[in-house]
Order: structure tokens, then C-alpha cells, then sequence
């Protein structure tokens, strides 16, 4: 029997009554509720159902390769077309989130450090601390780095910022990393070596992947 204080009782003794035989998505459709209320009638009961039988109701649910979509050759009709109109994406329309021109964002890079960056265009960004040196002293000459005073990254302040040779740059990083404790240094070094992996891992599949997609036939 479920709790005498249980808000849905009467729900939950009909859950108790079918949940090993129809699936949860069905019996909170049946019942008019939604799923959440069926899961906690099963809670306060304290019921479970079998990982076998959960495993099965996965499997039946799933969609397999070979297996025709249910609306695979079906046509809208004309009545429900001009119904959901409303909710077509039309040519030259933008999603509700898309950002515009000045629009700032944080984001975390490779080397897992968050930096500030700046919408210039559309499908064009730049880090901001390299757009605001560039609005106050022109285009940053090749092979120099911009860079943080401070080491803090988030503080994109003018006077934060220098202008400083690509070399120097490595100095600096290498000085800061081998004042590390000798842990962090083979974690940060073992972090580096992933991401290395992954990357020669993801230019492979884009290779293989552009490949297969050049030998279709047309």
C-alpha cells in the first residue's frame, strides 16, 4: 500500500498495480500525468523495476539501423502545413540566441584558461585583450604576443597589457611553469599530451571522413 499522506495515492496504487507490465512513458499517459509523477509514486513505494525488464524496454525503444522513420514517404497535409506555418525557420531568419556585432563572451581555451572574446562580424570573433590593443595602438606586428601584466587573463585593462616578442613569451610561460611543484607540472604535461591526441585524432576522422564523402558517387 502506498503512504497514507502520499498526495497521488491513487496513482500510485494503479503504478503499483502496472509498472512491470506497461512501459512508464505509456502508464503516465494512460493515468494523464506526467512521468515524473509515475517515477516518484515508484519512489515512495520503494519500487524498482528489474534491470533485465529496463533493459529490454530500451531496446524495443530504440531506433535501429535498417528500421524505416514512421513518417518515412508521408506528406503534410495542406490543413496541418498552414497550422504549424508559424513555427517554420524561413530563409534569412536568426536563431533567438544569436549574438551580435560587439557581443562579449567567455570562453575556455585549449590550454583550459577562460579569455574574453568579441564579436567583429558575423562567424568572426577575436579575443578582446588583442581587439582592444589594436583600437588603441594599431595592428599587432607578426610575432609578437599580447599579454596580461598581472597573469590574469579576465583583466583585459589597457594598462594590463603589453605588447612583447613571441620568444619572450615562451620565457615567461617556461619560468612560470617550472616554479610548479613537480605534481602539477606532470599533471599540466600529461593534459598537454591528451589534447595533443586528440587533436591528431580529430584531423584524422576529418581526413577519412572528407575522403569517404569526395568517393560517393554523385
Amino acid at each position: 500500500m502506498t503512504p497514507k499522506n502520499y498526495k497521488y495515492q491513487d496513482i500510485a496504487d494503479r503504478v503499483q498495480e502496472l509498472y512491470l507490465t506497461v512501459p512508464l512513458k505509456t502508464l503516465a499517459r494512460k493515468l494523464g500525468v506526467s512521468q515524473i509523477t509515475v517515477r516518484r509514486s515508484l519512489k515512495y513505494l520503494k519500487l524498482t523495476i528489474p534491470e533485465a525488464l529496463a533493459q529490454e524496454r530500451k531496446q524495443k525503444g530504440m531506433f535501429r539501423k535498417g528500421m524505416a522513420p514512421a513518417n518515412k514517404g508521408k506528406k503534410m497535409s495542406p490543413e496541418l502545413k498552414q497550422r504549424v506555418a508559424h513555427t517554420f525557420f524561413q530563409k534569412g531568419h536568426k536563431p533567438h540566441n544569436t549574438k551580435y556585432d560587439g557581443c562579449i563572451t567567455l570562453r575556455k581555451k585549449w590550454n583550459g584558461k577562460q579569455y574574453y572574446f568579441i564579436r567583429i562580424g558575423e562567424k568572426k570573433w577575436e579575443l578582446l585583450h588583442r581587439h582592444i590593443w589594436e583600437l588603441n595602438y594599431g595592428a599587432i606586428p607578426k610575432g609578437m604576443n599580447v599579454v596580461f601584466k598581472d597573469g590574469n587573463p579576465l583583466n583585459v585593462q589597457l594598462d594590463n597589457l603589453e605588447l612583447i616578442i613571441k620568444s619572450e613569451n615562451l620565457k615567461r610561460n617556461r619560468a612560470a611553469f617550472l616554479s610548479q611543484t613537480k605534481e602539477v607540472r606532470d599533471v599540466k604535461q600529461l593534459i598537454n599530451k591528451i589534447n595533443d591526441t586528440i587533436k591528431k585524432k580529430r584531423k584524422l576522422y576529418e581526413k577519412q571522413h572528407t575522403t569517404r564523402a569526395e568517393q560517393q558517387p554523385v
